[in-house]
């Protein structure tokens, strides 16, 4: 998975780290919905 990630990488460039940081945020903002919707219910 590691070497995948690398290729990908180096392929993308500089737009894959902002993509890859873009994602994670959208997936945190994502579980603290829920959670949030969870407590409310």
């Amino acid at each position: 998975g590691a070497a995948i990630g690398g290729y990908a990488l180096d392929n993308i460039g500089l737009t894959s780290p902002l993509m890859l940081s873009g994602t994670l945020m959208l997936l945190t903002a994502l579980l603290v919905t829920a959670k949030v919707k969870m407590k409310k219910s």
